[in-house]
Parts: structure tokens; sequence; C-alpha cells
């Protein structure tokens, strides 16, 4: 049970890391007060810069800044040092194990996003959380690679056998029995 919630948690985790692109907040708020000076946090071989710790915290970060509790606007701040952090590691790991996301991988998912959200609406909020299409398929590159490094780590360490996966679904069964449902249509047609 937890190995199938678990890999629930991740998959909901990467969907959610490759939508927050799209699903994020305003950018008004990069000029926002206490923002982070031009030091940079190094990790590993990838540097973190200022630029990108103030585009990640305009995209997270609400317009009325001033209706925002201070705690929560520090606590805000530090979890998106942390993300940063995270995402560094995770592409150093992309990295080492030669992943990389095709122009064909990369072409399908704007499709799909721009599909699910309509292409005025996508252009409209693309141009204004990112600048430029441009700038947010790179964005959405780097979530497409970090999906990538999570997919292959947990699918290298978890084996479910077909026996494991049956004794589970056999110890669970009336957590599967769906109820009978009954779905009804109208379909008015006028006649002359």
């Amino acid at each position: 049970m937890f190995r199938i919630k678990h890999g629930l948690l991740i998959t909901t985790t990467v969907l959610t890391l490759m939508l927050l692109p799209i699903l994020g907040c305003d950018k008004a708020a990069k000029e926002a007060p206490d923002t982070v000076s031009d030091a940079a946090i190094v990790v590993n071989s990838r540097t973190i810069t200022a630029d990108e710790y103030n585009d990640a915290l305009g995209r997270l970060l609400p317009p009325e800044t001033e209706k925002v509790d201070p705690a929560e606007i520090a606590e805000l701040k530090k979890n998106i040092i942390n993300q940063l952090i995270e995402e560094a590691l995770l592409l150093d790991s992309a990295i080492k194990l030669g992943l990389t996301v095709t122009e064909a991988e990369l072409a399908i998912e704007v499709e799909y996003i721009k599909g699910a959200v309509g292409d005025e609406e996508f252009n409209t909020i693309v141009s204004k959380r990112y600048g430029s299409f441009e700038g947010w398929q790179d964005e959405l590159r780097r979530k497409l690679l970090i999906g990538k490094v999570i997919e292959q780590v947990i699918t290298s360490t978890v084996d479910i056998s077909q026996e494991a996966a049956r004794n589970y679904y056999d110890e669970h069964i009336s957590e599967y029995k769906v109820p009978e449902q009954v779905h009804a249509l109208m379909i008015l047609v006028k006649t002359e």
C-alpha cells in the first residue's frame, strides 16, 4: 500500500512541477522588497543566480504582497530557495544519468498544455509570467528533465512483482469496488 501511495505522490509531484510554469501566480511581484542580493548559490556544478531566484519568486508571490503576512512571504522565500537547490541537484543527476529531453518530447508536452488551456489564454499566461515562449519552454524542459530523473530513480529501485500486486489487490479489494451507477442524459430536439 505504501509503495502505491508513494508512487502516486511522486506522480503528483512531477505533474505539479510540470504544470507549475503555466499555473503559477503572477510575475508582478518581481520588485518585491527583501529580494536576494546578487549573490548566488552554488550547488555542486550548478550556480543559482539571483535572477533565477527572483523569477521563481515573481511567479509565485501574489501581486498584492502588502495583503500577505510577512511570515508567509518569508516561508515562501525559504521554500523557493529549497526548491531551486533540489532542482539543481536533480539536474546534476540528469547529467550523471545521461538523460535529456528531446525536441519531440518537448513539443508533445507543449501541445498537451496548450490544448488544456487554449491557445489565446496560453499565450497570455506565458508572455505575462515568462516574458517569452522560449523562456517558458526552457523552464518546461527543466521540469521534464527533473521528471525523467525522478521516474528513472523510482523505476530502478521499485520492483513490484505480479504476485505482490495481486496480493495487494486481494487484500484491498473493497477499495476497488465501485457501486452500481446510472448516468442519464437527455437530448432535446426541436421538431417541426
